[in-house]
Order: structure tokens, then sequence, then C-alpha cells
């Protein structure tokens, strides 16, 4: 199936537009461009179509014109649903083609141009995310009870109800994980830029925060920042301390997560159905597809029903029952915008839930 347009100028430069400010890692076919553009309209708003189609085109096209415009429609039924939305929100009996075209171009040049300034910002303004979520690895280690967690239960369970970002976020709640762990992206970008190894904690030297307290001094040095994986990471630490990534957990236990399988959600809910390690924290009175409805975890990591078998992997190119340290720089890369997606979209549930 094809979308047919005349090619117009303003449509010409559009596609133009979009080309330039997507990452250079993807492709960059009028094809790719206008599929990622129908997934971005399929989920925004009737105010963000109508505000966007009393818009003026402000760009221009001073290239050769062809003498068709045809654009392959990769996702028919995405195509199908937009178009419907399309008919419901402006009223219309008819599509014409160059116009819808025109509006989903345009809805997502307003995100890559809203990423790309928010990627900026991070990137050169302070105080720097990473080095602030590092200041407080090291603070909330070297303040914690200095005791074993078995027999002093209250005392570390009120440090970390009172300090842990998670908890600070879900008011205390000792349930809280993080969905996406800070620490594992930030590890894997370093090794894949540098050829040495880095650790959270130093066991064995003088200083626990050895590795943490190199990367602050020499942050620039070991994650230059005209890399795009450099400036993902960035992007998503920015949002990382934030509610959209912190789930509450049926038990405790299933903390362990983070040193069974680096945190990685495709594992862990995986492991959450029969069978699986945790399976065994759920039952008549909580189970896994109430649980995953409730942290509004479904559209985001099932495709389809909440069952073993529809879960998404961290990449289309893993499977999901496994968990994997990736030293593929496009591949850290399409991780972390996955990351991103998710935890945007989970802050904006919990945004309207307020």
């Amino acid at each position: 199936m094809y979308a047919v347009a005349r090619p117009t100028k303003e449509l010409l430069a559009l596609f133009e537009k979009a080309k330039q400010l997507e990452p250079t890692t993807q492709d960059k076919d009028r094809n790719s461009i206008f599929d990622r553009a129908l997934k971005y309209v399929s989920t925004i708003t009737e105010e963000e179509w109508i505000q966007t189609s009393k818009e003026k085109i402000k760009f221009d096209f001073e290239g050769e014109i062809p003498t068709s415009l045809k654009v392959r429609v990769l996702n028919e039924e995405l195509y199908s649903n937009v178009i419907n939305t399309f008919k419901t929100i402006f009223e219309l009996e008819r599509v014409k083609t160059p116009y819808f075209m025109k509006l989903c171009l345009l809805v997502y040049i307003h995100k890559l141009n809203v990423k790309k300034s928010d990627k900026l910002e991070v990137v050169e303004n302070n105080p720097n995310p990473i080095i602030s979520k590092i200041n407080s690895w090291i603070t909330y280690s070297e303040n914690e009870p200095k005791c074993d967690y078995k027999g002093n239960e209250i005392i570390c369970d009120i440090y970390r109800a009172l300090n842990d970002s998670d908890c600070k976020l879900t008011g205390g709640n000792l349930l809280a994980d993080t969905i996406f762990s800070a620490w594992y992206p930030l590890k894997m970008v370093l090794e894949c830029l540098n050829d040495k190894k880095f650790y959270k904690q130093d066991k064995y030297g003088c200083d626990p925060h050895h590795y943490l307290k190199e990367i602050q001094s020499n942050i620039d040095k070991l994650l230059p920042k005209e890399k795009e994986v450099v400036q993902k990471l960035y992007e998503f630490f920015s949002i990382a301390n934030t509610r959209g990534n912190v789930m509450i957990l049926p038990n405790r236990q299933m903390q362990s997560r983070g040193i069974d399988y680096l945190d990685q959600m495709p594992k862990t809910l995986y492991e959450c159905f029969e069978g699986g390690k945790f399976s065994r924290y759920f039952g008549e009175d909580l189970t896994v597809e109430n649980w995953v409805e409730r942290e509004h975890l479904e559209d985001l990591f099932f495709d389809g029903n909440i069952k073993k078998d529809r879960i998404k992997s961290i990449l289309k190119s893993k499977k999901a029952n496994e968990f994997y340290w990736l030293i593929d720089e496009n591949e850290i890369i399409s991780m972390l915008e996955n990351f991103i997606s998710v935890i945007q979209n989970r802050n904006l549930i919990y945004n309207n839930l307020i």
C-alpha cells in the first residue's frame, strides 16, 4: 500500500526537515520517516492535532522536485487507525493525502525539535544529571547504617524510606523499585567507549567510590558529548529519577532482579509467570496480570495480551527470556531510546493520575 501525494515544496521540505532532525542511526528514507511519524501521531491528543492544523510551513525546499511523491505505508493497520482518528477530529468524510501527510510530519517535527533542544539543554546546562546521580549514590552509601540488615530492620528501613530515590518518589514505599537502573546503562556506555572496566563500588581499594569519583572528574573525556550514545545517555539520566521509572513490587525479594538480571524488565517479567523465580509472589490476591495493569506496564512491555510469550524484548534481535550485556554502540542507543520512551509514557500516565 502506498500514500500518494502531489510533490509540493512544503511536503518535500517537511520530509527534509525530519531527516535533518532524526538521529543519524535511523533509516532516512521517506517510507521510514513517515512510518515513525504515524507511530508518534497515533499517541497525540485532539488538541495537538487541531493546534498543528493552524500552523504555516516555516521550511523551504530548494532541491529538485520529483514527478510524484509515493510513500510506502509500512503498517497498514496503523495508517487506517490514524486516518479514522483524523476523520473524527476534523469531521471529514474523505481525507486528502497531502493534507494528512503534512499534519503528520508537522506534529512529528515538533516532537523531534523538542527532543533535540532537551538533549542539548541536558548536555550543556548544569547541574549535570549524571554527576548529580553519582553524588546521590555516594551520599547514600556513605551515610547508610553500617550494620547488618537482619536484626536492624527498622533502622535500615527508615533510612531507605527517607533517602532512597525510589521510596521518596512513592511516599516512602519500601516496595518501590527502579524499572531501568541508571548504573548499568552508564557502565555499558563507559566500557563501550573506553578500554577499561568501571564498578559502582571498588571492593578492594581504599576508597569504595574510586570509580564513581573518577567518572565525575573526567566525565567529558570518558563520555564525549559529541557521541550520539552519550547524548542518549544524558537524555535518559535527565528523566531516570522520575515517577515514570519506578514501580511498586509485590514483594521486596524481587529487588534481586538487579543482581540476577541487570534490572532488565523483559527477563524480570518472564520470571513472574508460572515456573519463574518470581512466580511465588503472585497468587489469587494479586495475579501477574493484575500487577502489570496496576503498574501501567501492559502496553509498554507486552505485545497484546499479558502473557509470557507476548513479552517484548529489550531489542528486536534479543529474546525476552534472557538478559544481555550490550557492547555495541548502536544497540545501546536503541536500548536507551526504548527506556526513554517507556519512562516518558509512564510519566504522562502518572501526571494525569495526580
